[in-house]
């Protein structure tokens, strides 16, 4: 490609070696800084839907769970998709 940018992004759990999420990206070099831009910012949804999942999981074995611990385990309800099901699940939490 003549002109462009390409760039392949991976997210890979360090401690299992699973891999979580990847993407490629192609932009033209005029737009090089929105590519880095868009990069950054899905890369911060994946790492934020994951760490909310770290949390619900960590939460769940908490004896007597506090507010951000039912937050977590809400959103980590949220995150798997708005079927009616995960959406009841997540409004007990909340």
């Amino acid at each position: 490609m003549r002109g462009c940018a390409r760039s392949n992004v991976q997210l890979i759990d360090a401690e299992t070696g699973a891999h979580l999420w990847a993407e490629r990206f192609d932009k033209p070099l005029a737009d090089l800084f929105d590519m880095r831009d868009e990069i950054v910012a899905r890369l911060a949804n994946q790492l934020g839907a994951q760490l909310i999942a770290a949390e619900a999981r960590r939460t769940e074995r908490a004896p007597h769970p506090d507010s951000m611990d039912l937050y977590f385990q809400g959103m980590a309800c949220v995150n798997k998709g708005l079927s009616p099901a995960h959406m009841t699940q997540a409004r007990g939490f909340f």
